[in-house]
């Protein structure tokens, strides 16, 4: 007998659901009359098709732009919708929903410019492995089952800007052959829960499997947001107010995930992995991590607190901070695993600046030179070359080092600047004995380097005396070394001589000639000055060199204070370049 019914309830099963189903049709002018003439306090409608009639149907046209501005319909009764399609030629838009609105199983639907003050419930939930598809219906025509979910395998739900005040809930739960797909589209809305009255675990905005999530503002007020699955597009959203971001962990994360432009608040949870593409331009400076303690406090204490309560965790728990620098390495592994090794290092520089924060947080729980020096090391290290990652910067820092302890050198005398603590005065003699002898600039130059010519005068007269005992080669080499080193004193001295203006000494000048030809003297003796103290300043430049490199140089050729100097900047040298070296070795390699 039980075999019997079994078989019976088979046989009927087949035989009903062989039967042609039709839908219902309505045009969308009909389907808000029936809001309207319901008497029900729920409008209820399933199993329909609001197909989009040309004549009569105008006012629910798709929207061109914005600026399409159409008188708005209000509906002040809750409205429930199961397995409607929608023709996609239409829209529902300028539409104010006073009550709760829950749309199940429906496709093709467009929702635009309207606005949502009671709950908002969009649910698509089909796994052919739990609950096989309905028979087609025989009236589904292609401007329906391109869309239709049970068909072939696309789901569509349109939502664009809107306004939402209340409670939101967007699932696409269309499973496949274990693939979950579906093309819920959410763009540049306004989602505004600042006034909702904050509750424990209170999560006005739920959404799960979307394709797409771009372009909305979401403007909160301790409340948390919540995506179960990040969309395929997750792009330029903007997290306003004082709220939690939520990324529940061990979610899938599509190959065509994109995430970047948004604004998120500052307590946002991710689980990174490793097939997702996220931007490190909208994560940086954000809470990345939360776990359920944290949460209870999050809805428990204003701002300021909840900030440093999380700052308070990742110093002071160990196992708190070990998970949350796991989920940054996580991420710094994607960025890796794509090339992208900007964004890798800025990761990386992130999760050791948070080792530092831990490193002065154990010196100041136990002072000792230990503790004080490995935070500082590290402090160090991250100031000088972001902790290996920049080279570049170990260059720069290094220069200014340089440039420091180059100036020190400067205001002091040393072995390699020989002439310097008497260049500056050496030229002040220079013009003042110009201003005072009746002689040239040229005969007062010559005059002084009178030795060093005599010198050269001595090289050629031995040349000629020596022409007939030594072999012509060297005289043809000699004199043209003689010749050039001679050039520049000739050159200098015939320059003096075409631009000497003074002719006589300073006092016989008329007076008034005297304000014009001073300051052409004036202005060539600051020339002058300046090209001693540049001149200086190279060879202060090129000790600070040779120190900081280590280069060597024996004996040290500085007296006084900067002998100390040079061995400290010696030290820090030879310190900053094995650290460089360290940061380029890590770059090329990686």
């Amino acid at each position: 007998m039980k075999s019997f019914v079994t078989l019976l309830f088979c046989l009927l099963s087949i035989f009903i659901h062989g039967q042609d189903t039709v839908l219902k049709e309505m045009s969308y002018t009909d389907f808000f009359d029936a809001i309207e003439t319901s008497k029900d306090s729920v409008f209820s409608l399933s199993e329909a098709l609001i197909v989009f009639n040309e004549s009569t149907d105008e006012r629910f046209k798709k929207l061109d732009s914005l600026n399409s501005k159409r008188d708005t319909i209000v509906i002040n009764k809750p409205i429930k919708l199961d397995y409607v399609h929608f023709d996609r030629k239409g829209s529902l838009n300028y539409l104010s929903f006073n009550e709760e609105v829950e749309i199940i199983n429906s496709m093709a639907l467009c929702v635009e410019a309207s606005t949502f003050k009671g709950d908002l419930t969009f649910w698509v939930n089909y796994d052919e492995n739990k609950n096989p598809p309905p028979t087609i219906p025989k009236n589904l025509d292609k401007r329906f089952t391109k869309y239709a979910p049970y068909y072939n395998f696309s789901t569509t739900f349109l939502f664009k800007n809107n306004k939402v005040v209340s409670h939101v809930f967007f699932e696409n739960y269309y499973k496949v052959n274990d693939n979950s797909q579906g093309s819920i589209m959410v763009l540049s809305n306004v989602f505004d829960y600042r006034n909702l009255e904050r509750k424990f675990f209170s999560t006005p905005l739920i959404c799960s499997n979307l394709s797409t999530f771009q372009s909305n503002d979401i403007y909160n007020n301790y409340h948390q947001i919540q995506f179960s699955t990040f969309p395929g597009n997750f792009k330029n959203n903007s997290f306003h107010g004082f709220g939690y971001t939520m990324f529940p962990f061990n979610m899938k994360v599509n190959d065509y995930t994109t995430i970047e432009g948004n604004k998120f608040n500052y307590f946002t949870s991710i689980d990174f992995t490793e097939n997702g593409f996220y931007s490190w331009e909208d994560l940086k400076d954000k809470f990345l991590y939360a776990e359920t303690d944290f949460q209870i406090k999050f809805f428990k204490l204003d701002s300021m607190d909840v900030k440093k309560y999380a700052n308070k965790r990742i110093l002071e728990d160990n196992i708190f901070f070990t998970s949350y620098v796991q989920n940054l390495e996580k991420l710094e592994k994607n960025y890796r695993s794509k090339r992208d090794f900007k964004s890798a290092n800025a990761v990386y520089v992130a999760i050791k600046d948070l080792e530092t924060d831990r490193l002065k947080h154990d010196y100041k729980a136990n002072r000792n030179f230990d503790t004080f020096f490995q935070w500082q090391i590290n402090r160090f290290i991250g100031m000088f070359s972001d902790y290996g990652t920049k080279p570049s910067k170990a260059i720069v820092i290094s220069m200014y080092v340089i440039l420091i302890f180059a100036l020190f050198y400067f205001l002091f005398p040393n072995d390699w600047d020989s002439n310097g603590k008497n260049r500056i005065m050496n030229r002040y003699n220079f013009f003042m004995k110009y201003l005072n002898v009746d002689s040239g600039m040229h005969e007062i130059y010559q005059d002084e380097t009178r030795k060093k010519m005599l010198e050269y005068e001595e090289f050629k007269n031995y040349i000629e005396t020596s022409k007939h005992t030594t072999p012509k080669f060297f005289k043809a080499t000699a004199l043209p070394l003689y010749r050039w080193s001679i050039l520049g004193s000739k050159f200098t001295s015939s320059i003096l001589k075409r631009f000497d203006i003074l002719k006589g000494t300073w006092k016989d000048v008329p007076k008034k000639h005297k304000w014009w030809k001073g300051l052409i003297i004036i202005f060539v003796f600051i020339i002058a000055i300046l090209y001693d103290i540049i001149i200086k300043f190279l060879n202060a430049l090129m000790l600070s060199i040779n120190t900081f490199s280590t280069l060597g140089f024996g004996e040290i050729p500085i007296k006084g204070l900067p002998r100390y100097l040079a061995i400290i900047q010696g030290f820090i040298g030879w310190f900053m370049l094995t650290i460089f070296s360290v940061s380029l070795i890590s770059q090329l390699l990686s």
